[in-house]
């Protein structure tokens, strides 16, 4: 026996589950990605440390396990936040901020040692969040993993 849907049946199955369940996978898979190569670009190519060793994808700000997504709903809009979650090795303080911003720039301080006379480049800001918000908004992959979630899922998009 078919089972017959109403409209508002559909849009609630919509919201409720199939949007969420598509931002959380594939559209959080795909931000993810190209932030983890935003931080390969942006930050570690920028220099190579000499006072410690990078974790990478191993515990480090390019590691996809470092990562958490965030969703609010305001009518029919759903919104899903990334947040980079990597603490600095000993475990105190999240990097992101001080990264992005670089240092003293409101987002804590590196102690590590250097000199006033040539300020090091791992002090300027590597905007990674910056530049992973301008690729998803050049490519739209965000989006294309959206559809592609959704046609996963049995439902036609355009």
């Amino acid at each position: 026996m078919v089972r017959k849907q109403t409209l508002s049946n559909l849009v609630n199955k919509l919201k409720n589950k199939v949007i969420p369940d598509v931002l959380a996978n594939e559209v959080y898979q795909t931000v993810v990605d190209v932030e983890s190569k935003n931080v390969q670009k942006t930050v570690y190519n920028a220099y190579s440390p000499l006072v410690y060793k990078r974790r990478g994808e191993n515990g480090g700000l390019a590691d996809p396990k470092n990562h958490v997504a965030t969703f609010s709903y305001a009518g029919n809009m759903v919104t899903m936040a990334v947040r980079n979650t990597t603490k600095g090795q000993d475990g105190f303080g999240y990097l992101s901020g001080l990264i992005e911003y670089g240092h003293d720039a409101g987002y804590g301080q590196y102690d590590y040692p250097y000199s006033s006379v040539q300020v090091p480049t791992f002090l300027a800001p590597r905007p990674f969040i910056s530049s992973t918000k301008a690729e998803l908004e050049r490519t739209l992959a965000h989006l294309t993993a959206m559809k592609a979630g959704m046609r996963n899922r049995g439902i036609k998009v355009k």
